[in-house]
């Protein structure tokens, strides 16, 4: 289900319904990353695959919803992220972070990871009832999702720099055409910024010869798209 991810599944399956999966939250990433002395960053897919595997041992699978609020319980007042009261911890004694004095520096986490902005002028030819679009072949979240043809670029550019710019002259030479409107989304990854721009461009005798892809406009909300081209889509088509 959209926006159930596996914290939240596991916690329905096992309170609601009693079934035998591991909740693994802040609280018992922390407790098991001092316990086992695990410095695997715990917001990497790697160490969230490690912890997960860790509480699916641990699991009393008859009672799992005690177990389960009795883990994260224990995380949370007893291993506390600042401050944990060790000197009364039932588990001191076979906590490797303990022996080893590593208490403040478990659990690892690999950091922020940096945002860069990006600006995307995708362009939406349009004839006749048709368009253009193309098939991203490159690796990435939006492999293998259609777009429109598209110029990246690291800052804002004016519109005289778009329309000199080698890559939309190569597409629109010999084509009398209009630009229509300019609309403006926005756009948010985890690592990209993206301000988006879509050109809506009127092409009087031709659509661009390239290596795209002529589609009905009609039938464009039939492709597998981005999130970011179907706002356009919904709001402009």
């Amino acid at each position: 289900l959209k926006g159930v991810g596996e914290y939240t599944a596991a916690a329905i399956a096992s309170f609601a319904f009693k079934l035998p999966y591991a909740v693994v939250d802040g609280n018992v990433f922390r407790l098991l990353s001092r316990f086992y002395g695990i410095d695997t960053p715990i917001d990497t897919s790697k160490g969230k695959r490690e912890f997960s595997e860790i509480a699916k041992t641990l699991l009393v699978k008859k009672e799992p919803d005690t177990h389960n609020q009795a883990i994260m319980e224990f995380g949370s007042q007893m291993c506390k992220p600042k401050q944990p009261n060790c000197n009364s911890c039932p588990l001191r004694d076979e906590c490797v972070a303990f022996a080893n004095n590593t208490i403040h520096l478990l659990p690892v986490k690999k950091g922020k990871v940096k945002v860069k902005t990006v600006f995307f002028e995708y362009f939406f030819f349009k004839m006749n009832g048709y368009t253009l679009v193309n098939k991203r072949a490159n690796d990435g979240i939006w492999q293998n999702m259609y777009e429109f043809p598209l110029i990246t670029t690291n800052d804002l550019k004016n519109t005289e720099e778009i329309l000199n710019h080698n890559q939309f002259e190569s597409w629109v030479k010999g084509i009398d055409f209009s630009i229509e409107s300019i609309s403006e989304f926005k756009h948010i990854l985890s690592h990209r910024k993206i301000n988006a721009r879509f050109w809506e461009i009127k092409c009087q005798n031709t659509l661009p010869a390239s290596n795209f892809q002529k589609i009905k406009i009609e039938t464009i909300d039939k492709l597998a798209v981005s999130r970011l081209i179907e706002k356009f889509i919904q709001a402009k088509i």
